[in-house]
Order: C-alpha cells, then structure tokens, then sequence
C-alpha cells in the first residue's frame, strides 16, 4: 500500500472520531505510521486531506455500484431487476463501512459544500452513468405497464434517503424504539429487505 494511501486510510479513521476540527495531522501520521511532514507534503493542509478523504469514499461507492451494474441492459433486461439491483447496490456501498457513515453524518450536517464537490468528483473520474440507466430501465417499464407513472427524480431521491438514513437516525430508533441491535449483519441485511419491498410496493402498478 503506498503512502497516499495509507494517509487516507488513516485519515478515514481519525476524521471519523474526532471530526474535522478535532482531528490533527499529527494523528493521522502516527496512525498511517507516516512522518507528519510526509502528510503535509501529499495533501498540504487539513482541509485538502479532508476533501481528499470524502472523494476517494464516494469514488469508491460509485464504483462499485458501476461494477455491480456493469452487464445491464436496459433495452433487454427486466426493468423490476434492474432497480432492484440498483437498490441493493446502494445500500451495501453505503453500508459497508461504518467509519463512512459516521462521516457522512459529521459532513452532511456541517459541511454539505464538501459532499457535493466529491460526489461532482466522482461523476467526472468514475464516469457515473448509473442513475442514466436506471433511468432509462425505469421509463421503459412505465412504457410497458410495469411501474406506475412517477417522477423519476422523487424516486433516486427516495432511494438514497431510505439507504443511509438508518446510519444517521439510528441512536434516535434504538432509544425511541428501546432496541438493542446485537447482530448488525443481520438487522442490516433485513434493512436491505425492507427498503427494497418498500421500494417496489410503491412504484410497481
């Protein structure tokens, strides 16, 4: 693993505990098991470091949601499958590291201009194409009497919110709820399960 990389990596776990204001460079070298000037040297301040740490998270999101949707068709395929798998997709990028989404909650609450310009980041270096397929498999079963004549946009909207709102709310559902969520695999998984049905309910005719 190359030193970028392990600043990032590290980065990732600091920024993740302490946020960005608590967060030092100092930290993050030591963790990396880097010089703190080497880290200067790559990202030149916090701040770089920081967008630096969100563009390769949401580069990495959109990749492997690019990859796992790499043999659709949306001229052939069933379109019920195509958003289906784009559903889970989603949910398991976002799902898969917790440091992650203890970001996404620091960022979107404090620092959105910063989601934005990784997510415009990504677009350009990962060549995101996915919502344009999903978009077309979508009209096409509207076409064909499959789904129910909906905005598209209220859709993807509707799609990201019911994926990452678990990892922000939560401590509010375990206190509200009083549960005590034990197997996190397990109830993630039946999270998956409930947003795809809820999903489909809503949109197929």
């Amino acid at each position: 693993m190359d030193s970028r990389t392990r600043i990032l990596n590290a980065a990732v776990r600091v920024f993740a505990e302490k946020g960005l204001h608590g967060a030092r460079m100092d930290d993050i070298g030591a963790k990396a098991g880097i010089n703190k000037a080497m880290v200067y040297y790559y990202y030149s301040d916090k701040e770089n470091l920081f967008q630096s740490v969100l563009n390769m998270i949401i580069g990495q999101i959109y990749a492997d949601i690019i990859q796992g949707m790499a043999d659709v068709d949306v001229h052939k395929g069933d379109p019920v499958h195509i958003l289906e798998q784009f559903v889970r997709l989603h949910f398991t990028a976002f799902s898969r590291n917790k440091e992650w989404s203890r970001l996404f909650l620091d960022v979107l609450s404090n620092r959105p201009e910063s989601l934005r310009k990784a997510f415009l980041y990504a677009f350009e270096t990962e060549n995101v194409r996915e919502q344009k397929l999903v978009f077309q498999a979508f009209e096409r079963g509207i076409r064909e009497g499959i789904f129910r004549d909906i905005d598209f946009m209220q859709l993807f909207i509707s799609i990201i919110g019911m994926n990452i709102i678990y990892f922000l709310a939560r401590p509010i559902a375990e206190f509200i709820l009083d549960v005590n969520i034990r197997d996190e695999q397990a109830f993630l998984k039946e999270r998956e399960e409930s947003i795809v049905d809820l999903l489909l309910r809503g949109v197929l005719k």
